[in-house]
């Protein structure tokens, strides 16, 4: 996503023609939203994560988004396998030591239930090569955007003008949908929000009860 933000390599022809980078952009979210699977996603925000924490974001990060990945396939009795982009050897080996200590022994939150359902090794493999993690990656990317629009961080950004419009492409492949009164559209299995007392505006939650009113 940032190649084709950026117009870098494969798609520095799109130069400054905003209708190209939208054609494209609505291609991809209408290809996920086609798919079959769920979104699961696990949003920090930084600035609160380091009123509490001094270190360990990216361990966390992965310990909330194993820990609802295996609810997912426990829900749906299923099996996974883990795909992973890879970083570096360093970071990726660590990644591996941390999946098995899951399988052994929970990640420690709560969470009562070993992730048994997900490979003790993830398979880690190049981005450019594999479209699976591409996609992930574009929604990663847009809900990143979409997040920093709400909470008003660097709302004269491009893609902040067409976000809300991709995020109800993608909408309904969540995990956790339970849409009524007093409920947040997506509960904390599809959305993780971390802290756990990271205040999140009302306006995030706007585009997808726009649908169900």
């Amino acid at each position: 996503m940032k190649d084709i933000v950026g117009r870098k390599k494969h798609f520095k022809t799109i130069k400054d023609d905003e209708s190209l980078f939208l054609a494209i952009c609505n291609k991809i979210y209408r290809v996920i939203s086609k798919l079959f699977g769920k979104i699961i996603c696990v949003v920090i925000i930084k600035e609160e994560f380091y009123k509490e924490y001094e270190e360990g974001l990216d361990k966390w990060a992965f310990e909330l988004l194993v820990e609802r990945i295996n609810r997912f396939v426990i829900e749906k009795d299923e099996c996974a396998i883990l795909v992973m982009d890879s970083v570096d050897p360093e970071i990726d080996n660590e990644r591996m030591k941390e999946t098995e200590f899951f399988m052994k022994n929970g990640t420690g939150h709560g969470w009562e239930e070993y992730p048994e359902n997900v490979i003790e090794t993830p398979f880690i493999v190049k981005s450019n090569i594999h479209s699976g993690v591409q996609l992930v990656d574009a929604v990663a990317y847009l809900i990143r955007w979409y997040t920093r629009k709400c909470l008003g961080i660097n709302p004269g950004a491009f893609f902040n003008k067409h976000c809300d419009g991709f995020m109800k492409l993608i909408m309904d492949r969540f995990y956790g949908n339970r849409y009524g009164e007093g409920f947040p559209p997506v509960n904390d299995n599809g959305i993780k929000f971390f802290p756990n007392s990271t205040q999140i505006p009302s306006s995030f939650w706007d585009i997808f009860y726009e649908k169900y009113r």
